[in-house]
């Protein structure tokens, strides 16, 4: 799935209005789930939805580094994401403690 689009636009210059074609970032919406437990859902352009979903849990303190992650998996539908996350055991604790 291409991160941009085509749309016709209307653009208007000097009170002419004018349709064009133009590119626009395409919006996506993605979930986070973690554990069984949807933590986030975000939009965001159809890629590197991996890497959105670690930089979520490091920068939320769920996870200090990449080795915290046990397991990934991107999911990508027409209309929606889904990235499911395992965590270690240490970062399972913090996640249920809440921090």
């Amino acid at each position: 799935m291409e991160p941009v689009m085509a749309v016709v636009i209307r653009r208007i210059r000097g009170g002419e209005g004018q349709e064009v074609g133009d590119r626009v970032a395409r919006e996506y919406p993605v979930t986070v789930v973690c554990g069984g437990s949807e933590l986030a859902a975000v939009m965001c352009t159809p890629e590197h939805l991996d890497e959105l979903a670690l930089g979520f849990l490091y920068t939320g303190g769920l996870i200090s580094s990449r080795q915290e992650v046990r397991d990934l998996r991107v999911e990508m539908g027409e209309d929606a994401g889904r990235v499911e996350v395992s965590l270690a055991a240490a970062a399972e604790e913090r996640m249920q403690e809440g921090v």
